[in-house]
C-alpha cells in the first residue's frame, strides 16, 4: 500500500500563509505517526521515503520508543547483506522492530534485497535462511536459518518509483517484491 497525502500533493504552497503550511505538515506527520504505530502494533512493515531533513527519523524513533517494549533495534550507514541478515535475526521476535535508516545501498544490492524479501514476507511460520557459505555467519555464531516474526521500518532518501512502469528498469524489477511487502509513506 502506497500513501501520498492527496491534500499535500495538490496543494499550491505559493498561495498559503506560513501557519497554513505548518498546519498541513502537522496533519501529514500525524499520518506518519499512525503508520509507524501500525508497525509497532504488528500490522505491517513500512518504508518511509523523503528528502533529508524532513523529520522522518525523529518521528519514527519517537513513536517506536513509546510503543515497543525493550530497546528498538536500529541500523544506520553501510551494511553488508550478511550483517543485515544477522541484524534481522537479532530482531526476529514478535513485538520487535528493526529500523533501517539511511542505509540506501541495501535497496540496490541483490543479496540485501533477497534478505529483505525473506524477512518481509508475512507468510505464517516463514523461515529465512542463508544457505550460502559465510565465514561471517560462522564467526558471529548466527544460525543459518530463523523464523522472523518482527517488523521492519526502512527510512530512505532514495527516490523510489512506486507507480507501475510499462518498461521497468532491472533495478525497479528487483525492488518491486520488497515494495509489495511493505506499506509505503512518502514524507
Amino acid at each position: 500500500m502506497s500513501y501520498v497525502n492527496p491534500y499535500l500533493a495538490k496543494m499550491d504552497i505559493s498561495k498559503l500563509k506560513p501557519e497554513e503550511i505548518t498546519d498541513a505538515l502537522d496533519n501529514h506527520y500525524t499520518q506518519l505517526r499512525k503508520f509507524v504505530k501500525g508497525v509497532c502494533d504488528d500490522k505491517f512493515h513500512l518504508i518511509v521515503n523523503g528528502d533529508a531533513g524532513m523529520g522522518k527519523t525523529e518521528i519514527t524513533n519517537e513513536v517506536v520508543e513509546k510503543n515497543v517494549k525493550g530497546q528498538p533495534f536500529s541500523i544506520s550507514g553501510t551494511i553488508s547483506p550478511v550483517k543485515l541478515y544477522g541484524k534481522f535475526q537479532d530482531a526476529r521476535k514478535k513485538g520487535q522492530v528493526l529500523i533501517i535508516d539511511d542505509t540506501d545501498k541495501i535497496l540496490e544490492d541483490q543479496e540485501s534485497l533477497e534478505v529483505l524479501k525473506g524477512v518481509l514476507d508475512t507468510q505464517k511460520d516463514k523461515v529465512v535462511s542463508w544457505d550460502k557459505y559465510s565465514t561471517a555467519i560462522k564467526k558471529s555464531n548466527k544460525s543459518t536459518e530463523f523464523k522472523y516474526e518482527g517488523r521492519c521500518i526502512i527510512i530512505t532518501n532514495k527516490m523510489l518509483r512506486t507507480a507501475p512502469d510499462k518498461e521497468p528498469t532491472i533495478a525497479q524489477q528487483r525492488l518491486l517484491p520488497v515494495l509489495s511487502r511493505c506499506h509505503y509513506f512518502k514524507a
